[in-house]
């Protein structure tokens, strides 16, 4: 979660150099197209893993939903009130009903205003966990989990097609969202398979990352609207598989690196442990900066 949120400070930093033309070149360049946004993709991965964790630990719904809901809620409104009454009261007049059409994410589905828009997500996911972790707990064995998983996956790609052919501006506007659907799917998927400590080869992650990289260079697939987006996340999670193979390593190794190890992690997990507080703050002053003309 650590390593996620810091890559989504630095694909919005990335995104703005290249809508503004301002230092697009280089890493910035690199990381704004084989990256991108695919931060987001793992933060919902790790998200059903962890809520997984959570339901099989205690499957209370009245309790999961307050849990969850005052998580993400409480820090929105801290920050969002003043950030719309900022926007929409101060800077661009337009009036109380906007700002709170603003606010509880109506304008999300018929407009252009995006801000935000990850809590919405997260509110979503929360609501459908209950179901999607029946539909991949009640089975047989994995096979059948893995068969459900792939269901749910291809319904949601789906949907995200048919806004495409048939609701172009639905999809415009709800698109950045739909798409992100089927990583915490597997996500919940990833987490039954860790409770139940099953492990994964390290000769399989190599050959991930191969046919990724083959995928997404010669074949230059990670540009398409829908295909793209899921190539990215699905490499940012071996990425960070191969990460986890290092520290892995580094565990019985001298007492420097063993030390390096441990400073790093300590990092990573304190920008882990307040994610959603430094999501609604890095886009609220995003937000600010952009409309004074300071985008990068």
């Amino acid at each position: 979660m650590g390593i996620q949120i810091l890559l989504i400070v630095f694909f919005h930093f990335t995104e703005d150099c290249k809508g503004y033309n301002v230092r697009y070149s280089g890493i910035v360049y690199w990381f704004y197209n084989y990256v991108k946004s695919s931060g987001v993709d793992i933060f919902l991965l790790v998200s059903g893993l962890g809520l997984y964790y959570s339901w099989k630990k205690r499957a209370e719904l009245k309790s999961f939903y307050q849990r969850r809901f005052v998580k993400i809620l409480i820090p929105y409104f801290l920050v969002a009130v003043p950030a719309w009454i900022w926007l929409d009261l101060i800077e661009e007049h337009n009036g109380l009903v906007q700002m709170f059409s603003d606010l509880f994410f109506l304008t999300f589905f018929v407009g252009e205003n995006k801000w935000f828009w990850y809590i919405l997500l997260c509110g979503f996911c929360y609501l459908i966990f209950p179901y999607i972790f029946d539909v991949i707990e009640k089975v047989r064995d994995h096979t059948e989990a893995k068969m459900r998983v792939l269901v749910l996956c291809l319904t949601a790609t789906i949907v995200t097609m048919m806004l495409q052919l048939y609701a172009k501006d639905l999809y415009m506007n709800i698109s950045i969202a739909t798409k992100r659907v089927p990583a915490f799917i597997i996500g919940v998927y990833i987490g039954k398979l860790a409770w139940e400590k099953k492990g994964k080869p390290i000769w399989s992650v190599w050959l991930q990352l191969i046919l990724l990289c083959w995928m997404m260079i010669p074949l230059q697939l990670y540009n398409k609207k829908i295909m793209g987006v899921y190539l990215l996340a699905l490499m940012n999670l071996t990425i960070c598989e191969i990460l986890m193979l290092l520290f892995e390593w580094t565990e019985n190794k001298s007492s420097v690196i063993l030390k390096l190890r441990n400073g790093i992690l300590a990092i990573l997990n304190w920008f882990g442990k307040y994610t959603i507080e430094i999501y609604l703050i890095h886009v609220a002053f995003r937000k600010v900066f952009k409309t004074l003309d300071y985008p990068t």
